[in-house]
């Protein structure tokens, strides 16, 4: 349904909004743990491509780039309140100066990622 402008004009914006307000609030607190709970499993299966010959060009290129954003290493530290450089550096160790393409597996089990 479209409104008309006579429709628009009769209608007061906020009422619907002021209706919701406590409903949506509470929404968007579930909706940022399960957030950081997808993060973090988007961080973790990194931490497993690592491990994997076949995946490991792929995550150390994602690991790397410095790209912010939504989805990006950077971005995704940073929802999961991580420092990107440190966990860049966690993650990959002396690739991350030296740009060598050697791996050294880091001791980190799936699920250990806080998300608090």
């Amino acid at each position: 349904m479209q409104l008309t402008s006579h429709d628009r004009s009769s209608v007061n914006p906020s009422m619907p909004l002021m209706r919701g307000v406590t409903g949506e609030m509470e929404h968007r607190v579930l909706d940022h743990d399960n957030a950081r709970r997808l993060w973090a499993a988007v961080l973790e299966r990194a931490i497993l491509d690592l491990q994997d010959r076949t995946t490991r060009a792929d995550a150390i290129t994602w690991i790397r780039s410095h790209r912010h954003g939504v989805g990006s290493f950077h971005w995704i530290c940073q929802q999961l309140d991580m420092d990107p450089d440190s966990v860049r550096h966690a993650l990959l160790g002396p690739l991350t100066a030296t740009g060598a393409t050697g791996f050294k597996p880091v001791d980190m089990a799936p699920g250990s990622l806080s998300t608090h």
